[in-house]
């Protein structure tokens, strides 16, 4: 009896160290995400037309952010597979965009950037799917209306970034129409961002309170 109390004890004393890392983890992806909105900000087309010095601070912060926020999820790859990939197209993407900002300018560089974009693109798009689905999962276990939360953040992802990329073909059409869905657009995408601090924050406090409930 004594040996299997000793093994319930180990198991519990297990839970609220992985309790702690993964709310310590989470609490860097908040901090981590700061610095990222303000990148994504300086360096959006919008504002780099109005003021274009701050374009290539912007970027830079963007792509340092991202690099550590990548090595963060990588680090919470145990929890859950969603993170590893999520790591994963999160350091890719960093890799592609920093690749594109190597070609030198001109009109016959122009159509190789655009190909490079695409799949920076795409890696940025599976990998917030993976870790909005990876927060889900890891949090199901304490916190079923908070993992609810994060599929739904998911989906007003998707709206934010479907209208910003529909509004790289309205330019085409019409100018001003596509200058709107941008603007509206990187709205809705702070929006996102801010909701996901927020959810962020939540999630790490779960597990904090969950580990300081079980080591009592």
């Amino acid at each position: 009896m004594n040996e299997w109390n000793k093994e319930i004890q180990n198991e519990n004393e297990l839970q609220v160290v992985i309790s702690v890392s993964k709310a310590e983890e989470l609490g860097i992806l908040f901090w981590m995400v700061i610095p990222s909105i303000a990148g994504a900000v300086l360096s959006n087309q919008a504002v780099a037309a109005w003021l274009p010095f701050l374009y290539l601070p912007g970027r830079i912060i963007s792509m340092v952010t991202l690099c550590a926020y990548g090595y963060i999820l990588l680090k919470l790859s145990s929890e859950s597979s969603r993170y590893r990939m999520a790591a994963i197209c999160c350091l890719a993407s960093v890799a592609v965009d920093a690749g594109s900002s190597l070609v030198p300018e001109g009109a016959a560089m122009a159509s190789l950037i655009g190909l490079l974009s695409f799949p920076v693109m795409i890696l940025a798009f599976y990998g917030e799917y993976s870790e909005y689905m990876g927060h889900s999962e890891v949090i199901c276990a304490l916190d079923e209306e908070m993992a609810v939360k994060w599929k739904r953040l998911w989906k007003w992802f998707v709206y934010s970034f479907g209208l910003m990329i529909s509004s790289v073909l309205l330019v085409m059409l019409n100018g001003m129409l596509g200058i709107t869905a941008l603007l509206v657009g990187t709205i809705g995408t702070l929006i996102v961002s801010v909701m996901k601090l927020t959810c962020l924050y939540r999630t790490a406090k779960i597990f904090r309170e969950y580990a300081t409930e079980s080591s009592r």
